[in-house]
Parts: structure tokens; C-alpha cells; sequence
């Protein structure tokens, strides 16, 4: 071997492991079926008393959320995901649930819903989850008083929305 062949080897050594790592790269997300990079900017649904509103059994209430959306359009679709619909609201706490409501998400870019509820007097001071299908937000309900029903409890705009 001369010295002049081995930096030329050594050159092609290179070039050829740079184009398996890059092939590699690029094909990983292929074979692992994430192939857009918009793959984690899906929001899940979140659904949450108003600021300022504090959750307490035999009171009635509005309880809002956002992301309510069927499809998240991360792969290049036009227009507005559709809202989900039929979207059942439950509070769960100590191994018992409760259903609170069922509503329809609104056909607007943030997927906004309400559900009017009534929490139930079996409902204790202390932590519970409001559940909706597979997705949960915690909440604390607190005891004291209720408001008589009726009594406005809802702010007219939803939290870091701009609602």
C-alpha cells in the first residue's frame, strides 16, 4: 500500500460512514412511523372551572375547556380541525365518578367547549379529576357555603385565550 492511496481510502471511509448516518437520519422517522415533525404539537383536550371559581358540592357552575378537536391537522390539512362532538364530562374522586354533562365542542381554531354542571353533594372537599375520555385535569373541590343556584359564577372569558 503507498501513502498515497490510504488518506484517498480514508477520504471514501468517511464520505461512505457520513452517508449512512445521514441516510440513516432520514429514514429513521419512516421506519418508526413519526414522520412529521409536527407529531407532538397536538394539544390535548383540557377542561377546568373558570379562574377565580372554586368547585363545591351541590353548586352549579360552568366548567370550560379548550383543544377539543377530532383531528389536530399536523400534517399540512387547510382550514379548522372539526370539533369533537357529544364530549362527556365526569368528575372522579376516592374511586367514584360522577357524570356531569355532555356538550359539543364549538367549530373555532381552539376547539372551545362548556358543559352548565351541577356537582353533586357526594362530592368531598379535597383532590378529584374532571375526566373526558382518556384525557383528566385535576381540580380541588372546597368545602364551605354553596351559592344559591343560578348564581353567576362564570367569567365572560376563558383563561390565557384571549376569549
Amino acid at each position: 500500500m503507498s501513502v498515497t492511496t490510504h488518506p484517498i481510502r480514508l477520504l471514501v471511509v468517511a464520505g461512505l460512514a457520513l452517508a449512512l448516518a445521514l441516510g440513516a437520519t432520514l429514514l429513521w422517522p419512516t421506519l418508526t412511523g413519526h414522520t412529521s415533525s409536527a407529531d407532538a404539537s397536538c394539544a390535548g383536550p383540557q377542561a377546568y372551572p373558570p379562574k377565580g371559581v372554586r368547585i363545591r358540592p351541590g353548586e352549579e357552575l360552568t366548567i370550560k375547556g379548550r383543544f377539543f378537536l377530532a383531528d389536530c391537522y399536523d400534517t399540512g390539512q387547510q382550514g379548522t380541525p372539526p370539533p369533537m362532538k357529544h364530549v362527556v364530562l365526569k368528575i372522579r374522586q376516592h374511586g367514584h365518578t360522577w357524570r356531569l354533562g355532555v356538550a359539543d365542542a364549538k367549530h373555532d381554531p381552539l376547539g372551545t367547549i362548556s358543559w352548565r354542571v351541577h356537582i353533586p353533594q357526594a362530592v368531598r372537599p379535597g383532590a378529584a379529576v374532571l375526566v373526558t375520555g382518556e384525557f383528566r385535569s385535576r381540580v380541588r373541590v372546597y368545602a364551605g357555603p354553596t351559592r344559591p343556584p343560578g348564581h353567576p359564577t362564570t367569567p365572560s372569558r376563558l383563561p390565557d385565550t384571549g376569549f
